[in-house]
């Protein structure tokens, strides 16, 4: 009997914790999800057009016709875009060479529920070549969180 009790206790012990750390905590279910909509997805606060832009041919030292990307807000505040392109290796020359594509404007404030269009633009450096990029771009929230967090951060330093 006392054996039976013990496991049922230890049973409550496991369930207790479990209670406390619930599976369905909901910031995390709503990261998960959010990590796998697609980008363009129009259940998204924040979306794109578009996931790839294709310039099929381009003339070698020549800028090519631009393609729109659209960068969409539902959030019901600002929010601040940086386009970030690396520069890249010419295989040719061994030299790190400004990044053949382009985004326009490289920083730009898209307003709360709203949208704003970038220009993407491409320039080969070498004839008869394939290239390929990842563009990376990063939005900031113009919520005052960040804002807040400078002030703890602050305010910590000075204890």
């Amino acid at each position: 009997m006392e054996a039976e009790s013990a496991a049922s206790f230890s049973a409550m012990d496991h369930l207790e914790i479990n209670q406390e750390i619930p599976i369905d905590d909901p910031s995390q279910v709503v990261l998960h999800k959010e990590m796998f909509i697609d980008i363009k997805s129009t259940s998204r606060e924040l979306r794109v057009s578009q996931d790839f832009v294709d310039f099929a041919f381009a003339e070698s030292g020549r800028i090519s016709e631009a393609k729109q990307i659209t960068v969409y807000n539902k959030y019901p505040f600002s929010v601040d875009v940086n386009w970030a392109l690396l520069n890249v290796l010419n295989h040719t020359t061994g030299q790190w060479v400004k990044n053949p594509y382009r985004v326009r404007p490289e920083n730009a404030k898209v307003e709360a529920d709203s949208q704003m269009d970038f220009d993407v633009e491409f320039a080969p450096y070498e004839p008869d070549q394939y290239f390929f990029q990842v563009a990376q771009c990063f939005i900031q929230p113009n919520n005052g969180a960040l804002s807040k967090n400078k002030r703890l951060i602050a305010q910590e330093a000075q204890r």
